[in-house]
């Protein structure tokens, strides 16, 4: 199956490439290649000869051919190298990086043709096995994280302004989860509370563009919440070291939150249950718990999927691929 070209596969976890592979973009010393980054790693296929002396002896990377080079590549678009287990959005990128190394190919008969048909393969069965690994081991993994059991949490309310009390590092992890809902709705908001607005919104700078429509906010702790007119769900995220009346204080002129969801190391002892803000309180203790059981499961679910991701490419290596042009010889 590993078609016409042998191919290698450098993989190397966090940081960028050596320089000069950095810039490169569809070839390195006259050979093809198939670069691939996110944000935490870098990858790259390369046809089986080539040579860089040296390459990525200092940067923790590793080289894998053939069959080992697949089933890395696959235990990565599966997510199972991520933090999140079986997060999706590395296969998407996967997805986006193949089309465009295939779209932008000016393929012919020489070993740049041959090299995009060996990638063009690979990739068909990397998007089908993969498929089929989240089918059978890879679904119903809970929230793994502050960010994705928050998304969950408000996943169901139509069009939530969501308030943040505190601008810290919890909320730097669990804003882009959030960001991407506010991709998809129209009214849904997110401000963020802190005691210097200024210095939060540079903290958070990278996310600009949605301070510019206005999806995103930022305000000081001291102005409080106000009342709006609006019937849009109203959903409070505390990460912050406040105290419960310093809460009570802050929302004095909200009648209720439809959530509040209270991150607080404090909750366990200054609880704001009895403020009657909500009717529906998610405490750190149920989140904790919450997420070390999805943890639990989504490390259960991942040995049983890399069981199966070695089956598959026992699978893969058995098949024999019908080589009309005798591109068997072209390594």
């Amino acid at each position: 199956m590993f078609g016409a070209m042998k191919l290698q596969l450098y993989h190397q976890a966090g940081g960028p490439l050596e320089p000069r592979f950095e810039a490169a973009q569809f070839e390195i010393d006259g050979l093809p290649i198939f670069k691939w980054q996110t944000c935490m790693r870098s990858l790259m296929l390369v046809p089986h000869d080539f040579v860089a002396q040296g390459f990525g002896a200092n940067l923790g990377g590793e080289w894998l051919s053939g069959e080992a080079a697949y089933q890395r590549l696959l235990e990565i678009t599966c997510g199972l190298h991520s933090p999140l287990v079986g997060e999706t959005e590395v296969f998407g990128q996967f997805k986006d990086a193949v089309e465009k190394r295939i779209r932008t190919s000016s393929a012919g008969d020489g070993v740049e043709g041959v090299f995009v048909t060996t990638l063009r393969q690979w990739s068909k069965a990397l998007i089908e096995d993969v498929k089929m690994i989240r089918q059978k081991h890879l679904n119903d993994l809970g929230s793994q994280s502050y960010g994705s059991l928050v998304r969950r949490e408000i996943r169901e309310l139509d069009q939530p302004r969501i308030e943040f009390l505190g601008a810290g590092q919890l909320v730097a992890e669990i804003l882009p989860w959030l960001l991407k809902t506010l991709d998809t709705t129209d009214s849904t908001t997110v401000t963020i509370h802190s005691r210097n607005s200024l210095r939060a919104q540079k903290r958070l700078e990278e996310y600009s563009t949605y301070v510019q429509s206005e999806k995103l906010r930022f305000a000081e702790i001291e102005s409080g919440v106000k009342k709006e007119s609006h019937t849009s769900a109203r959903v409070l995220i505390i990460a912050a070291p406040m105290s419960a009346n310093e809460i009570s204080h802050w929302a004095r002129d909200v009648v209720h939150f439809d959530l509040i969801i209270d991150l607080r190391g404090e909750s366990r002892v200054d609880s704001i249950r009895d403020l009657e803000l909500s009717k529906r309180l998610r405490a750190l203790d149920e989140i904790f718990l919450s997420i070390e059981a999805a943890r639990i499961i989504a490390t259960d679910k991942k040995n049983a999927a890399l069981g199966f991701i070695s089956e598959r490419v026992d699978v893969r290596g058995a098949t024999t691929t019908h080589r009309p042009f005798g591109w068997e010889d072209v390594c």
